[in-house]
């Protein structure tokens, strides 16, 4: 059973749980999720730094310098 009691301290709210119980199971379905959780977070970081140093793939395009250029004419 949950108990909450908030009692007001120079203004400001405080919540102070009493009779806090947890099974042994439900402790460790949360840290196993949080363990899967900060290794998700781990593994993306992990890939973000090997994904940034990968240099593109296609060049900057870089415009071809027409050979005729003498005999274009500008309408």
């Amino acid at each position: 059973m949950m108990l909450l009691s908030v009692p007001a301290t120079a203004g400001v709210a405080t919540v102070q749980f009493v009779n806090f119980h947890m099974h042994p199971a439900e402790l460790g379905i949360v840290v196993l999720i949080l363990a899967a959780w900060v290794g998700a977070v781990a593994a993306f970081l992990h890939k973000w730094r090997r994904l940034r140093i990968v240099p593109p793939r296609q060049l900057r395009y870089k415009h071809a310098t027409p050979k005729n250029l003498d005999a274009v004419q500008v309408a």
